[in-house]
């Protein structure tokens, strides 16, 4: 940085520094014989305490953690125990007549011709699910 600035650039903000410094110094002379200052420091520092005890979150106590993490593990001990949590919902009509159609298709799929079979597959696949024929054992 130094070398883009030139002498009497350099030589200008050293003394610019020093009359700071100087000018500095003088008021902290003179502050520090005022006795108003000190009570004033002291009140300031006293709000910077406060401010700094204010910022910091208290940690939650071990000993509450803990309880809540055990009574959130024996909730879900209790719930897969009674099978609450997986018991099987009750399927709609829409999804009752779905599931008909697939048992009816995957029992009769091989007396289907070959184009509806692999229209089948591709309709499964999409969706997700295994086809009919693979489930029968007529596609690998």
């Amino acid at each position: 940085m130094s070398a883009n600035l030139s002498q009497e650039t350099l030589d200008a903000m050293v003394v610019l520094l020093a009359e700071t410094k100087e000018a500095c110094t003088a008021l902290h002379r003179d502050l520090a014989e005022r006795p108003e200052i000190e009570g004033i420091q002291g009140q300031l520092m006293t709000i910077q305490r406060l401010l700094a005890r204010q910022e910091r979150p208290k940690p939650m106590p071990r000993a509450i953690l803990g309880v809540w993490i055990v009574g959130i593990a024996l909730v879900g001990v209790a719930l897969g125990w009674t099978g609450r949590a997986m018991a099987p919902t009750r399927l709609s009509r829409e999804g009752q007549m779905l599931r008909d159609v697939d048992t009816f298709l995957t029992e009769r799929v091989a007396a289907l011709p070959v184009e509806v079979r692999q229209g089948l597959d591709t309709i499964y696949t999409r969706a997700g699910f295994q086809s009919p024929s693979l489930r029968k054992g007529l596609k690998k």
